[in-house]
């Protein structure tokens, strides 16, 4: 799979976001990773990048992380390449609790076709949180499909 895959990846978001983002591909080989930065932080930042050759993980928004594993690489590519489009479209919803004014886990959705995906994060071993900001991200601006 590996930067072959990562290269296309990015020159996609590149041509999706149309000029809304910055789009790079940093680092070699194994560390390499597809890295968008919106210029209006309405949208919903993302990072891309693999662990293994059956594992990716897609970094988003304010702590979210989603691991993909354990599928044929085809089934890898098309599951990244549809959060990915997700993203980049806004159908992503993130809340964040926190504790002490630090963000301590996350609950995130992404629509997908034909689905929702629920993503769970925690950073620490931190307690129960109840206060939240809740973003639903906005579409890259430009976005042409």
């Amino acid at each position: 799979m590996g930067r072959e895959f990562l290269e296309d990846l990015a020159e996609h978001a590149g041509t999706a976001v149309a000029g809304s983002a910055d789009v790079r591909l940093l680092g070699e080989g194994a560390k390499t990773v597809v890295d968008v930065v919106p210029t209006d932080d309405a949208s919903c930042r993302f990072s891309v990048f693999l662990q293994d050759d059956d594992e990716m993980t897609i970094e988003f928004g304010e702590m979210s992380v989603l691991d993909f594993h354990g599928e044929s690489p085809d089934e890898l590519r098309e599951a990244c390449r549809e959060v990915v489009d997700a993203i980049i479209d806004g159908r992503v919803t993130e809340t964040v609790y926190v504790r002490d004014g630090v963000p301590v886990r996350a609950l995130a959705r992404i629509e997908v076709p034909e689905q929702t995906i629920t993503v769970r994060t925690r950073r620490g071993l931190k307690p129960f949180a109840r206060k939240a900001r809740v973003r639903q991200y906005q579409p890259y601006v430009g976005t042409e499909k």
